[in-house]
């Protein structure tokens, strides 16, 4: 063990670093990133395993395997998978709290939790963890590798816009330019044949155009706005969650737009109850609201009368209010989104003004009820009438 600490605290060589651990625990092993990328491993005399041969053939770990570890989402655990007769201690590794990888241990000789210390795996983890943290590259514009240059788009604010447009004409010079980036959500996707690689096949298959990789626990994929028809299918084959962005002119502005999209995606697997292809730009209300409902915010005394009036009558003037307001009083808009009668909202709104003391002329006030009855209904969970 001393051996082991010393040799993962003194070199940088992550090829050594694994032969060492294999070595120590005289079994298979592998290191992949956070993104799922293999990126070292060892083997011991004349082991085989065709399961852990086609993650290193293929250097990254299958959207199967990314969905079931997802799925477990523990510091540790075991794992039998199909198509290969041992089983996997797959770890995190975390450092100041992040997963900055993961450690893969092929249980070979089956002994592995009887000759060895949860304490231990700990130690040998932590150091592992933190050169991974020393070893990984940061964000480089300059790298020839499209997934690469996406990455450090994702991860870093880069502010050089010449010397990004110049990267982004050499890298794209002779592919087609992609203007659209789909989070896909893969938790309702289980299989444990890790040898599949279908998913990644069909998304390469039907949008040939894509650049697709594991972030943060989803698939991200940069396409091409006129190739989104495509997820549907995905979607209702694999069960998948899907939220695509709007279209973008500038490639830097990715951060952003994941952070927005992401968001949205969070949002949408709240109220959608099977799996789904949808547009982030639709959840920028419901997010608004979201964000607003954390702050303490004053609510006139009037609206929250309606909002009581609404709960012990089981009327819906606050909704009523909500959408009129939002639909620039509207009487069309607001009789189609309600699905009722022209001379039952014109009632309605009626008694807003004479009941509960609306002023529904001074714009300045209308801005504000529009804004508190929204905080209201987003408390409510009344989540639909932001999609609208």
């Amino acid at each position: 063990m001393d051996q082991l600490v010393k040799t993962i605290s003194q070199t940088n060589d992550l090829m050594r670093i694994t032969h060492e651990i294999c070595s120590y625990f005289n079994n298979p092993c592998m290191i992949v990133n956070a993104n799922y990328k293999v990126i070292s491993y060892a083997i011991t005399k004349n082991f085989k395993d065709e399961v852990f041969s086609s993650a290193i053939m293929r250097r990254e770990m299958t959207y199967e395997f990314v969905s079931r570890f997802e799925e477990e989402k523990k510091d540790y655990f075991y794992l039998n998978i199909a198509k290969s007769p041992y089983k996997r201690r797959i770890s995190c590794l975390i450092c100041e709290g992040l997963v900055v990888g993961y450690l893969l241990i092929v249980d070979e000789t089956e002994d592995l939790l009887e000759r060895f210390t949860l304490e231990q795996f700990q130690i040998i983890e932590g150091l592992l963890a933190k050169q991974l943290v020393f070893n990984e590259q940061n964000g480089n514009i300059f790298t020839n590798s499209v997934d690469q240059f996406l990455l450090s788009l994702l991860n870093e604010n880069i502010s050089d816009e010449r010397l990004l447009n110049l990267k982004i004409n050499q890298l794209f010079r002779n592919k087609v330019y992609p203007d659209s980036l789909a989070i896909i959500d893969i938790h309702n996707y289980h299989s444990i044949d890790f040898l599949d690689d279908s998913l990644k096949n069909d998304i390469r298959y039907h949008i040939p155009n894509s650049h697709t990789m594991i972030y943060d626990g989803n698939i991200l994929v940069f396409y091409p706005s006129n190739e989104k028809v495509a997820f549907y299918t995905l979607a209702e084959h694999y069960r998948l969650n899907i939220i695509c962005s709007e279209t973008f002119q500038k490639l830097y502005r990715v951060k952003e737009i994941y952070s927005f999209s992401n968001k949205a995606l969070t949002m949408a697997k709240v109220i959608h109850k099977d799996y789904f292809v949808d547009d982030a730009k639709r959840y920028s209300l419901l997010l608004t609201f979201a964000a607003l409902s954390t702050k303490e915010t004053y609510i006139a005394s009037e609206i929250i009368k309606i909002r009581d009036y609404d709960i012990s009558n089981k009327t819906k003037y606050l909704e009523l209010l909500y959408l009129y307001l939002k639909n620039g009083k509207s009487l069309q808009k607001t009789c189609a989104d309600l699905f009722v009668h022209r001379n039952t909202v014109l009632y309605r709104l009626n008694r807003l003004r004479d009941e509960f003391n609306l002023d529904l002329t001074d714009a300045n006030k209308l801005i504000l009820y529009s804004f508190m009855s929204g905080i209201l209904l987003y408390s409510m969970k009344r989540y639909d009438l932001f999609l609208l």
